[in-house]
């Protein structure tokens, strides 16, 4: 009879633990094509997480990647203890970057990025841990938010909290661009992709723009609520000129947000040290080419001015805004006193967010 139960308590064990690898790594699969049983057998054989270790990350990580191919990619995810799940990223050229792209814009770039920046043990709070030389974890936009809430706590007291927030999303397409725009104004929330290339680009690009300073996201917020509000004016024309602008504003406005949230970029190379760029000049033409210095009236301008017509439906709009002095003045600060602005911003946030890690003992 002992034996009978010692059989059965071994087949229950053998069962529970096939139906939690499954689980685990079905719930939100990021590698539709792997079967369960190797991605089962692949986090099975990977070793306990640690930290990077201190300079580890300045060996590993080449700012200047030049790996065209796939090299990178998602093979399965594990609860995190915080909340939301950690994804097991593999680097089969063990490079750790790709340039490769999964549409004309989004090269995958390095999961190593954000802790470059931000150093190994802010990075280990957030779930970014390495497991063995081609395989580490980082966070999905759940856990991502459910460290962010408790770093929170202590960041307010330092009146540095983060302004940006995430939301998970299975393609960006599935996002309206008017969903992006609205919720970004409403709270400061992006996507982040949990598949594929794309989700890998917003692990690599997006996740350090939760150190953007809070004055710099209500200057984006407000550009993008006035691109809204002009939407809404064209589309309540009866016009289809009209609605074709609107649809180039929304557009637009989307695009330059995205475009700015690729901050880790400049950040990680700054980080590493790198020399063979100029970096200030790479970061004012970010700045630039974000919108971030122009007044919304500009901001919205710039967005639409290949499309004709434009101009005379912008300025009647403005004409009919409350506050229109706010919406049509130029910002009075110098862009290259901006940038320097924005930079200093960003530094004090690491500073911070380091000493908010070393206060809460997430790790």
């Amino acid at each position: 009879m002992s034996k009978y139960l010692s059989g059965v308590i071994l087949l229950r064990f053998v069962l529970t633990s096939l139906v939690l690898f499954a689980y685990v790594t079905i719930l939100g699969s990021p590698r539709a094509e792997a079967s369960v049983f190797n991605k089962c057998i692949a986090l099975f054989r990977q070793p306990t997480p640690e930290r990077f270790a201190a300079g580890e990350l300045q060996k590993l990580f080449n700012p200047e990647f030049d790996d065209s191919t796939e090299s990178l990619k998602f093979i399965g995810e594990v609860p995190f203890k915080h909340g939301g799940f950690l994804r097991l990223i593999e680097d089969s050229s063990q490079k750790w970057g790709s340039r490769y792209k999964s549409n004309k814009a989004d090269l995958i770039g390095s999961p190593l990025q954000f802790p470059i920046i931000v150093g190994p043990e802010v990075a280990a709070a957030f779930g970014f841990l390495k497991v063995t030389e081609r395989t580490m974890y980082a966070p999905n936009a759940t856990a991502l938010m459910a460290v962010m809430a408790k770093l929170n706590v202590e960041l307010k007291k330092m009146n540095t909290p983060f302004a940006i927030k995430f939301y998970e999303t299975d393609l960006h397409s599935s996002v309206a661009p008017h969903q992006f725009l609205q919720k970004f104004v409403d709270g400061g929330y992006l996507p982040l992709e949990r598949r594929n290339a794309l989700g890998l680009h917003d692990i690599s690009y997006h996740i350090a723009n939760m150190l953007m300073p809070a004055d710099t996201v209500s200057r984006m917020q407000a550009s993008a609520k006035w691109s809204l509000a002009f939407a809404a004016y064209l589309r309540a024309q009866n016009n289809s000129q009209a609605h074709l602008v609107a649809d180039a504003v929304i557009a637009h406005a989307t695009q330059r947000i995205d475009y700015f949230g690729n901050l880790s970029l400049f950040l990680s190379k700054a980080a590493h040290h790198t020399k063979s760029i100029d970096l200030y000049a790479s970061f004012t033409l970010l700045v630039k080419k974000s919108g971030l210095y122009l007044s919304p009236y500009d901001f919205i301008q710039q967005n639409t001015d290949h499309v004709f017509g434009s101009p005379l439906f912008l300025e009647e709009f403005a004409k009919s805004q409350p506050g229109q002095e706010i919406f049509n003045s130029g910002m009075t600060t110098p862009v290259d006193l901006l940038d320097v602005k924005l930079l200093s911003e960003v530094e004090k946030n690491i500073e911070n967010l380091k000493k908010a890690v070393a206060l809460v003992r997430l790790n």
